[in-house]
């Protein structure tokens, strides 16, 4: 008896200690029947333990999966906010982009406006100078003369007669004798040197062989 007692699984073993009767006591009767509703009850307990412990191990599993999706989720929501966030700085870097080009677009239309002014600007200047040039030639060649061609004729005709009377008393005032031929001193032929381009090599010449220390014309 007790090695089948022994052979009995330990849940049965237990229903049997709760039901109030042990395997190979000999009971009849009620003794059986209290038996059996002990094995019913222990056999109960167990299925409901069984099942709460599997009820248990799948809620454990569901919690489990459910953080497991519930980390999943945060991520996404990271990585989803992080995405808007960065999409949301490429519309701003967007905008400010279109906003510079149009600037820049902008300035470059004023520049262009402002060259076509400058050159507007220098064209006048030089028309009016070109006007005042033309004014002044206009004027001049407009101009009434003073005198007629002839009389600028008689004018330079009464010069140079003038010229030669003056050339004719200088002839005549001045004593061309020839004087000896004498040399000169250093400085004087230094003094010749310096003069020549000044007065002509004729007149140097002449200086040398007229007498005219006494004429202050020579002089």
């Amino acid at each position: 008896m007790s090695a089948a007692k022994n052979a009995l699984p330990s849940d049965v073993v237990r229903a049997w200690q709760i039901g109030g009767c042990a395997p190979g006591t000999g009971q009849t009767g009620a003794g059986r029947r209290s038996r059996a509703r002990g094995l019913h009850c222990g056999a109960c307990c167990v299925s409901q333990k069984g099942a709460r412990e599997e009820i248990a191990d799948r809620a454990n599993g569901h919690s489990s999966k459910f953080r497991k999706k519930r980390v999943a989720l945060e991520k996404l929501r990271s990585v989803t906010h992080t995405c808007n966030m960065s999409h949301s700085r490429q519309a701003v870097f967007s905008l400010e982009l279109e906003e510079s080009q149009a600037m820049i677009t902008d300035m470059r239309g004023r520049l262009q406006d402002y060259e076509a002014v400058r050159e507007i600007l220098e064209e006048a200047g030089r028309s009016k100078a070109q006007t005042a040039d033309l004014c002044d030639a206009q004027l001049y060649l407009t101009k009434t003369d003073l005198a007629s061609d002839a009389e600028f004729l008689a004018m330079v005709e009464l010069i140079n007669s003038q010229i030669f009377q003056s050339a004719a008393q200088i002839a005549d005032f001045v004593d061309f004798e020839s004087a000896a031929p004498h040399h000169a001193p250093l400085f004087v032929a230094g003094a010749k040197e310096k003069t020549s381009p000044l007065v002509g090599e004729t007149l140097l010449v002449l200086l040398e062989i007229v007498r005219h220390r006494h004429y202050s014309f020579a002089l």
